[in-house]
């Protein structure tokens, strides 16, 4: 499958003014490497707390390394800044573009303390997801925050392990309620996170039952709802088996209700995807550019 040409994707979102209606949901693709720096994580806070790894998921050993509070807080305290030392150039771009809100699974502090810097009023940590002053101009770190440099911060508090999973997205926990409410009445650009995770996929298929009979209600008066996309890489791939899989890929994100956006990633660092949100901004400003001069007649 040939990835889809940028300028395809800017013809889809390339207006500003659906940009800042749009919700933009951050995944570990956008860590250094994409996705791979969790995995190593996991495996040095396991050495830490002498934890047996093998054979074991991410959350099954994190779970395992909780039985060692004191072990496991010291070893992420000791760990995790250099894990967020490294940002790739996507996440400032993300800002720069301004969506409505930002919702993120990632654990760094990084999108918080570019806040400031930004018109963002608001940054919500799990467990408190509130809706009641709506979304705009907020960010919300659906699995926790840990800043090491924060003394008060508790990575026992994340959404890590299997069990944290598990009551994290069970009852009383409001993010459930807060994702279902999301992905029915928000238009969503899922980036550098895969929505086929099982906990996210499932509440997605719930919310395709929820939105039928919203926006068919909401449809008689022209609303045919929100749209919902998912940026996901293509590379030209040689080989069948791999190119079939991809495509199976494309075709469970749509039977979500996602659009599939593709972009190639050029390298194997993912660079084509600040490739592809640098061209938005171009976009952007190029959209909000003031007039090249002023003449008197203008003032």
């Amino acid at each position: 499958m040939a990835p889809t040409n940028p300028e395809n994707f800017l013809r889809q979102i390339k207006d500003p003014a659906f940009l800042r209606k749009c919700v933009v949901f951050i995944g570990a693709g956008l860590s250094i490497p994409p996705g791979k720096r969790w995995d190593k994580l996991v495996r040095e806070i396991a050495t830490k707390c002498v934890v047996e790894v093998q054979s074991k998921t991410n959350k099954q050993i994190i779970d395992d390394c909780l039985l060692k509070p004191d072990a496991y807080k010291k070893a992420f305290r000791e760990l995790f800044p250099k894990y967020q030392a490294a940002c790739r150039t996507a996440l400032p771009y993300i800002l720069h573009i301004e969506f409505k809100a930002y919702i993120t699974t990632n654990f760094g502090p990084y999108l918080r303390n570019l806040a400031s810097s930004r018109d963002i009023n608001r940054v919500h940590v799990y467990p408190d997801l509130p809706l009641n002053h709506g979304l705009s101009k907020a960010i919300y770190y659906i699995h926790g925050c840990y800043d090491s440099e924060d003394p008060n911060s508790d990575p026992e508090q994340l959404i890590f392990g299997f069990q944290s999973f598990e009551d994290g997205y069970g009852s009383p926990s409001l993010l459930p309620g807060f994702l279902l409410s999301l992905f029915t009445y928000e238009n969503i650009l899922f980036l550098g996170f895969d929505p086929l995770e099982e906990k996210i996929r499932a509440i997605l298929e719930e919310s395709i039952e929820v939105r039928k009979s919203v926006w068919q209600t909401n449809s008689k008066h022209g609303n045919t709802g929100p749209k919902r996309y998912v940026l996901w890489p293509s590379p030209l791939i040689d080989n069948a088996g791999e190119r079939a899989k991809l495509e199976s890929t494309i075709e469970e994100f749509k039977a979500l209700d996602l659009d599939p956006i593709t972009y190639d990633p050029i390298y194997e660092d993912y660079s084509g995807l600040e490739k592809l949100l640098h061209e938005i901004i171009a976009q952007e400003e190029f959209v909000n550019r003031p007039p090249p001069f002023t003449s008197g007649f203008d003032l």
